[in-house]
């Protein structure tokens, strides 16, 4: 049986999946990144429950080299990404296998409690259905993205004339693929398991994740 971390990242949805995701990792050590708001809820979510919440209107700590200005939404997870694995750095290393997950992802097919209890990673290889589930073995994921986060503006081509337009923004996703590559890791594809992304009540619009986080001083989408 492997030692495997489940790292839960992002804004918690008001969608059924969450109340599976506690059931899910009942069993399982959890290290969670999201918002203060949230947190009743995460603190019933695993065997072990180890967070970084943050107040979006005083932690939001920007990427280097970036300011408000060019701040978007979808940075957001990177964040909390972030947020977790240097605070909690010593402890994951010890574990075999590290994956991410998102509080909206519901597992819709495979093999998936089984598989998990076993999961192996090869060093130098990132298992990923993109951005939005991930694993990897410790050392492997530290390489991968504890600067990842820090770097966005490297690949942020029209940070300096950023429009607000879909075309001129930042993609994650993209992104994500671009940074395995530079860094000589393998993106291996599909995940173990199927999923679906839960957004409850949130009505999602195309792209906007891709639009800016503020106007000014005041912040935009979700939180308004």
């Amino acid at each position: 049986m492997s030692k495997v971390a489940i790292i839960i990242t992002g804004d918690v949805r008001n969608c059924s999946t969450k109340d599976v995701i506690v059931r899910q990792f009942e069993d399982y050590d959890v290290f969670c990144g999201s918002y203060k708001k949230h947190g009743d809820y995460i603190s019933r979510i695993g065997k072990v429950n180890k967070s970084v919440l943050i107040d979006p209107d005083t932690d939001i700590r920007f990427p280097k080299g970036l300011d408000k200005t060019n701040m978007q939404h979808n940075m957001l997870q990177w964040l909390h990404l972030d947020n977790v694995i240097h605070k909690f750095k010593d402890e994951l290393l010890e574990y075999d296998v590290l994956l991410k997950f998102r509080f909206d992802c519901r597992v819709t097919g495979g093999e998936f409690k089984e598989t998990l209890k076993n999961l192996r990673a090869e060093q130098g290889v990132v298992h990923s259905m993109g951005d939005c589930s991930f694993y990897a073995e410790p050392r492997t994921f530290f390489r991968a993205f504890e600067d990842f986060y820090d770097t966005i503006q490297d690949g942020f081509l029209h940070k300096n004339d950023m429009d607000n337009s879909f075309e001129k923004s930042w993609k994650s996703e993209a992104a994500f693929t671009e940074n395995l590559k530079i860094k000589q890791l393998v993106d291996k594809r599909p995940l173990f398991f199927r999923f679906s992304l839960d957004r409850g009540g949130y009505h999602k619009v195309t792209a906007d994740g891709n639009k800016r986080l503020y106007d000014g001083t005041k912040l935009l989408g979700k939180f308004t």
